[in-house]
């Protein structure tokens, strides 16, 4: 069954990357994805307490699927959402 961002209701989500493109462009829109790392966490003070204390790369953003799609242009929508689903919690 195909993912959307309402799977991810509760769930929080740190991107902790460098400002550089990664990977090949995506096929429609050309956009490229960010260099790092996302991480999943079960509620929203752990990730922005991860924020404040892991911070590891100039980008280091605490938000929802919906808002962190920004730093992973690169892929579809559907191959992001998978991603995600498979990460397992801090």
């Amino acid at each position: 069954m195909e993912k959307n961002y309402s799977d991810f209701n509760g769930d929080y989500f740190v991107f902790d990357g460098e400002n550089a493109s990664t990977g090949t462009p995506n096929v429609i829109t050309g956009e490229m994805s960010f260099y790092g790392n996302t991480y999943k966490f079960k509620c929203k003070k752990d990730a922005v307490d991860y924020v404040n204390e892991y911070r590891g790369y100039e980008i280091c953003k605490a938000g929802t699927a919906r808002t962190l799609r920004k730093y992973n242009l690169g892929s579809s929508v559907i191959n992001y959402l998978e991603d995600l689903a498979l990460r397992d919690y801090e």
